[in-house]
């Protein structure tokens, strides 16, 4: 599934504090398992459900990602089998999620002018962090559920992180993304299949 070029915003920093002119590198932490919402169970019938979606940069709203992964993250539900997302916000289910890019910004401009001083051969790391709060609510129930997730990236010169393949910044953001999105899936897919079943009947 493609999604609009993003850079996380301590990477971009840190491109910032030298022209962006040295070679980048990005690795996915492994913090969540790789779930695939093709494979996540699903319920008997599809859960109507009210969306809201938004993307924060260090906690503040950012209005243009969260325009441009809200559509991403309602074709993802949908495309689950687990959910129909409706626009009426008196849909008994009710799905609110926020995805938090956040880091260390200092850090992250004193890492570029080293890498920037040095022409690339003093290579840096920075991490640009993601938090993805969720609220999902039906009638007989209300499930609280954060997932975290990390971006490591590397300018200049540096040895890779063992065991972790090297991607694009884009590549980086896809996997998380996807990666956060099919753990709740799975999640709430486990919640539905408990839930009474008056609330897993079509609508």
């Amino acid at each position: 599934m493609l999604i609009s070029r993003l850079v996380p915003i301590v990477v971009c920093l840190l491109l910032a504090s030298f022209g962006g002119c040295i070679s980048t590198t990005s690795y996915v932490q492994p913090l969540l398992p790789k779930v695939d919402i093709y494979d996540v169970q699903r319920p008997p019938n599809r859960q109507p459900v009210f969306v809201k979606f938004e993307f924060q940069t260090n906690g503040k709203r950012n209005e243009n990602m969260t325009v441009k992964l809200r559509n991403q993250f309602r074709i993802m539900l949908e495309t689950s089998g687990v959910f129909t997302v409706r626009d009426d916000p008196l849909t008994p289910a009710k799905l609110a999620v926020v995805l938090n890019n956040h880091g260390d910004l200092e850090a992250a401009t004193r890492a570029g002018v080293q890498t920037g001083f040095s022409f690339g051969s003093k290579g840096n790391f920075v991490t640009d962090y993601y938090s993805f709060v969720t609220r999902f609510e039906i009638p007989s129930n209300i499930v609280r559920k954060t997932y975290e997730h990390e971006i490591t990236s590397a300018i200049g010169s540096h040895d890779p992180p063992a065991g972790i393949p090297p991607m694009s910044l884009d590549d980086a953001f896809h996997e998380v993304f996807e990666q956060l999105v099919g753990n709740l899936l799975q999640d709430l897919a486990i919640v539905l299949k408990d839930a009474p079943s008056r609330w897993n009947q079509p609508r």
